[in-house]
């Protein structure tokens, strides 16, 4: 809408939250109410990978702290709407070519729950007076409220951390089955192997993307060049066993030299899967 956004100098000093936060947060935090999309309603559209392309900074640190701002009650997002919540408040919004333009970039937005709950939080910001910059009021957090807005107000967090929980499951088990694939050469991962989603997410969590594609792709060649000690060929890259093989990997067990009087845990998986008629 335009080229600038009112800044108030005084959040370095006086908003704990924000006082708070790593420089990597602050950073990205900033980034919400200045990038060239926003709106000075608060609420724009803001996909995922614009954020990632804007900022440099990796997918999974960004849905890590968006995940922390959203629970801290800052922001609301689902992967496309974004509405930063005080960026409205904090803004000159007397002139009524400003109201307009707020109308018009709301009504321009996709029907959402964001929306939905954006039209119920701000019907009462018509009445209040724009924040100046001689303006000496404290931030809301530190504002008397009454019990009964507070109540409303932790309803509307828990719902809206139920959001950002689901939001930001979906979004790590998608980056868990672009590995995964990318390591088993599947097109897309069986429903019967989706329970190795989480497993897989935790891993990346721990070792990060590029060190759990390795030790998939390892355990899964190792996995499929083995003889099945029953006879008939060797074991299927569909059995997906091979992830457990790769936890091992992971957590510093060598499975291809095994020290003398130690267990290989991979060759301790596939006696586990022939015992339990599991692997194909």
């Amino acid at each position: 809408m335009a080229d600038y956004r009112q800044v108030f100098c005084r959040m370095w000093t006086e908003d704990t939250w924000f006082g708070e936060l790593s420089p990597t947060q602050r950073y990205l935090f900033i980034y919400l109410f200045t990038n060239p999309h926003t709106s000075v309603c608060g609420m724009y559209e803001l996909p995922m990978r614009t954020i990632i392309f804007e900022t440099g900074m990796d997918e999974i640190g960004i849905y890590d702290n968006l995940s922390k701002f959203q629970s801290d009650g800052k922001i609301e997002y689902d992967g496309r709407v974004m509405w930063v919540k005080n960026l409205r408040k904090y803004q000159s919004t007397k002139s009524p070519k400003v109201e307009t333009r707020i109308k018009h970039d709301i009504s321009t937005l996709p029907e959402c729950e964001i929306k939905q709950k954006y039209r119920i939080d701000t019907v009462s910001i018509r009445n209040l007076k724009s924040v100046s910059d001689t303006d000496t009021d404290t931030d809301t957090d530190t504002e008397k409220e009454t019990e009964t807005e507070k109540e409303t107000e932790t309803e509307k967090q828990k719902s809206g951390h139920a959001a950002a929980a689901q939001y930001f499951q979906n979004a790590s088990h998608a980056e868990a089955e672009r590995v995964l694939c990318g390591a088993s050469g599947l097109p897309a991962i069986p429903t019967d192997a989706a329970k190795y989603l989480d497993t897989v997410t935790g891993l990346i969590t721990e070792y990060g993307a590029q060190a759990v594609t390795d030790a998939l792709v390892k355990s899964k060649i190792r996995w499929c060049q083995t003889p099945r000690k029953t006879g008939g060929g060797t074991y299927s890259v569909l059995n997906f066993a091979w992830v457990e093989w790769a936890m091992a990997l992971l957590s510093g067990q060598d499975t291809e030299s095994k020290p003398v009087g130690k267990i290989d845990p991979f060759e301790s998986l596939i006696s586990y899967m022939e015992d339990n008629s599991c692997v194909q």
